[in-house]
């Protein structure tokens, strides 16, 4: 519901290694009086109220426990780390805190930061606090007694903060002391308010819908009442009302204990003496999010749910109405009627809306900003999360926020949750709705049907849990087409309360979603028994605003995927076994995309295997990072992809960054300029294995022009950066030969002696093409000095060293000892022999990517794979 597509076009004016370099990145800092503003970015967020009194300790390491956005830190200081007062500080005096961050993914940090005594206590003392970027950017906020809070933000695309320093100053009995930390991203997520039913409520200071006696206005919010409520036989929603005395408006749910009107909202106005209200006529205690609206146009109330119009009511209140109370949201003013369920996009303006505005604005994320003195999205908190740092939801239109009052602001209710998403899961067996995973639709189809009226649909998220889902039943012609702005998410086990709670590594494997063309469920290899399969399974046709995230699409008998005259995000996909005449995999045509750790294997098509790209009119940008392109074939041309501008004065901007384009027959790329012009730069792109590497045609006038650094691709032996295409080999695991495609096979993570590792170019040199922090495996990277060539990022290096007390390099013996208890950050790289590791620590130890971990208490056991055989 308020998940936010941002697509940042490569723009190709000047095809070289400068165009590599990263648009836009900066490093926001937000004071003590920039607080709320901190705590509005929104995203998923780890917090650190307290700290465990003791040490020292030489290294203190944390992390968080979601899935989806895992979050570690390690904290150290020269002299040990200190805990005192439940903050983090150090054992020496006047001593910085170097605290770094384990996983490339961190966008926001914001800390109380103050000095103090060595016991903790707060003291007079400006301590200096220090961010810095992964790629080079620094920002430093001062705070004090009075100005504890220093926050950043990371505002470049794929930049994330890697250490912040916590500096005292250098004279004077001080200490660095810091607590409430809050770390994690800023991607926008689904949230909603639980309200408890009990006490739970928002105070929204009082000239928020103080609406005179004449005065127009509108009121709509989004709700989810409990099937249960706990008092009374009707709980306000939104009122602005102490209990005496006259009020401009009021909305109200008539509960499972009302006489008569059970399940049904009731809107009205009262001027101390004379009472303008209406019934809804209908019920919303079905367990499912209902939008209501209430407007006021001269002397007419009407009332609106879902869009529809359910009752007119006439002004009859000519005394005042507005008055001194604040707005409450989930309670009446006079501390009774609480509401129990779900509140959303709250929002007020000093307009009446028409029918079709009401219908157009409950499902636009980012509404007009006209007319609308205050809306609250709830953004601010971490759905199911940890948010007990959070005071306030913000008025996204200015001042007079909202205090969040009585909440518990952790768990799954009295807190932040998701908020609307449509429910999909092959095997529910509930009502069928979508409201939820007990009650989820069966069928993808009825997921993305459009609400009646709705031409702004930026709210729509789809969960789908694994199983497998095909377009229709028999219809070919039938395909999954998705609307305009809808964000499709699939790997879900079908039980989670967040999407935070959706395991990444699981998507494509135990929790796989698929969408599968074969509507007879009778295929066989290669691409047997297709006539009554799906032309498409997924299109896209218009649209913008569009996420597709962790899906396998499968068995089109043309095309798996076409995408026309959008932009939209595609996102941990897979796209296999498919087949066409143009574009196996996928066709696109005149679109932006954003195409980042995708798997395209198996396809089959005349020209484009994996897939076809063609602009045939204006300039369209498309990014391909982090993806694995193997084991497609082409009869004709383009066995990986076929990129093409086939119209006179059509631009077709294509980077490839981190790919893996190996196996295909016959060739990795083709890359035509029919009439257009074709640019398309590589960096840190393998092409290796193919029936040939790129090769190009132009005809009527059209040009190609393609740049390639620190790549490996065959037949190229020069240019910046790159590898002998003609001598080097990549030294994948598994690389099937090309005249096997199609096929699925392989293994294209590189063994340890590859000349791939560490070869890429390296953001922070200022020359970054948009590398994601995470790769293919969704590993950070780059795992050592700088970037690998290829998808995959090598978890290991080559062998040398020996073992040593700091595990600072290689471990080449079978066993390492820890010389008594002691805290570990092991920065070493393990590769070869097989064999056990056993550390002894006595407060935690985080070893990089390249362990398994097992063990309990103050023992830790890492496994070592056996050698690979490796030579170049």
């Amino acid at each position: 519901m308020k998940k936010q597509f941002i697509f940042f076009p490569f723009m190709a004016a000047a095809i070289t290694a400068a165009a590599f370099t990263s648009a836009h990145a900066q490093l926001s800092t937000f004071s003590n009086a920039q607080k709320a503003a901190f705590m509005a970015l929104g995203g998923y967020a780890y917090t650190e109220t307290e700290f465990p009194t003791g040490g020292p300790f030489a290294n203190y390491v944390r992390s968080g426990a979601s899935p989806e956005t895992p979050i570690s830190f390690t904290a150290t200081a020269s002299g040990g780390i200190y805990n005192a007062g439940g903050a983090l500080s150090t054992d020496a005096l006047r001593t910085p805190i170097s605290m770094t961050f384990l996983g490339n993914n961190i966008r926001k940090f914001g800390a109380e930061v103050f000095g103090s005594s060595q016991s903790g206590t707060p003291i007079a003392g400006t301590v200096q606090v220090t961010a810095t970027t992964n790629l080079g950017y620094t920002g430093t906020l001062n705070c004090d007694l009075n100005n504890r809070f220093a926050g950043f933000q990371v505002t470049g695309e794929n930049e994330y903060i890697t250490s912040i320093v916590f500096t005292p100053p250098v004279t004077g009995t001080i200490w660095a002391s810091a607590d409430n930390l809050i770390l994690g991203d800023d991607k926008p997520q689904n949230t909603a308010l639980n309200l408890d039913g009990v006490d739970d409520h928002v105070v929204i200071p009082n000239t928020v819908g103080n609406f005179t006696t004449a005065q127009d206005f509108s009121v709509s919010l989004w709700v989810k009442p409990n099937a249960t409520q706990i008092n009374s036989t009707e709980n306000d929603i939104i009122s602005k009302w102490d209990g005496n005395g006259n009020y401009p408006f009021v909305i109200r749910y008539f509960n499972e204990n009302h006489p008569d009107s059970k399940g049904q909202v009731f809107a009205g106005q009262w001027d101390g003496a004379n009472f303008s209200y209406g019934f809804s006529g209908v019920s919303i205690n079905d367990g499912q999010w209902h939008h209501v609206s209430l407007t006021k146009s001269g002397i007419t109330f009407k009332l609106y749910i879902d869009g529809i119009l359910r009752s007119t009511f006439t002004d009859i209140t000519p005394n005042a109405t507005d008055n001194t109370t604040p707005l409450f949201l989930g309670r009446r003013g006079d501390g009774n009627n609480h509401f129990k369920g779900e509140i959303d996009e709250v929002r007020l303006r000093n307009v009446a809306l028409t029918e079709a505005e009401v219908q157009n604005d409950m499902y636009c994320q980012s509404p007009s900003l006209t007319n609308l003195p205050a809306a609250y999205n709830f953004n601010e908190g971490v759905p199911n999360g940890n948010n007990e740092l959070l005071t306030q939801v913000n008025n996204i239109t200015g001042n007079n926020h909202g205090t969040l009052t009585n909440m518990a602001k952790t768990g799954d209710s009295s807190n932040f949750v998701t908020g609307k998403v449509r429910y999909v899961k092959a095997d529910a067996v509930g009502a069928n709705n979508g409201s939820s995973w007990a009650n989820a639709y069966t069928s993808l189809q009825s997921a993305l049907a459009v609400p009646a009226g709705s031409t702004c649909n930026d709210l729509m998220d789809v969960w789908v849990a694994k199983g497998t889902y095909k377009p229709h039943p028999n219809d070919v012609n039938a395909a999954f087409t998705i609307p305009s702005a809808y964000r499709l998410y699939g790997g879900f086990a079908g039980t989670e309360a967040s999407i935070n709670q959706r395991n990444p590594a699981l998507l494509l494997t135990t929790n796989l979603t698929r969408l599968s063309g074969d509507l007879s469920g009778n295929d066989t290899p290669n691409f047997g028994n297709r006539s009554d399969n799906s032309k498409q399974v997924v299109t896209m046709l218009n649209v913008s605003g569009n996420i597709l995230d962790g899906f396998e699409v499968r068995g089109a008998a043309n095309s798996g995927m076409v995408i026309n005259n959008s932009t939209v995000q595609v996102d941990r996909c897979k796209l296999t076994d498919n087949q066409a005449s143009s574009g196996g995999g996928a066709y696109f045509t005149n679109s932006n995309i954003l195409l980042s750790r995708c798997m395209i294997m198996g396809n089959s098509a005349n020209v484009g295997g994996g897939f076809f790209l063609t602009v045939t009119t204006g300039t369209k940008n498309t990014r391909v990072l982090h993806c694995l392109i193997t084991g497609n074939k082409a009869i004709a041309a383009g066995g990986g992809v076929l990129n093409k501008a086939g119209s006179m004065g059509a631009v077709n901007n294509i980077s490839y960054t981190n790919c893996t384009i190996a196996g295909n027959d016959p060739e990795g790329m083709r890359n035509e300029g029919q009439g257009g012009t074709v640019n398309i730069p590589l960096a840190n792109a393998v092409l290796h294995g193919n029936g040939d590497g790129i090769i190009t045609n132009n005809s009527g006038g059209g040009s190609t022009s393609t740049t390639i650094i620190y790549s490996l691709v065959q037949g190229v032996t020069t240019g910046t950066g790159n590898l002998n295409g003609n001598t080097v080999n990549p030294n994948f695991m598994d690389l099937p030969a090309f005249s096997s495609a199609p096929t699925t096979a392989g293994d294209f993570h590189l063994k340890w002696c590859s000349t791939l590792i560490n070869a890429g170019i390296n953001p922070t040199t200022g020359n970054n093409a948009g590398q994601l922090p995470l790769d293919l495996d969704r590993t950070p990277t780059p795992f050592n000095t700088n970037y690998d060539i290829g998808a995959y990022e090598y978890l290991g290096n080559t062998p040398s060293g020996t073992g040593n007390a700091a595990i600072a390099g290689a471990i080449t013996s079978g066993t390492y000892a820890g010389t008594g208890p002691q805290s570990i950050t092991s920065t070493a790289k393990i590769i070869a022999p097989a064999g056990a590791i056993d550390f002894k620590a006595s407060n935690s130890i985080t070893l990089n990517p390249g362990f398994e971990a097992s063990g309990v208490s103050k023992y830790f056991k890492a496994q070592i794979g056996a050698n690979v055989a490796c030579s170049n």
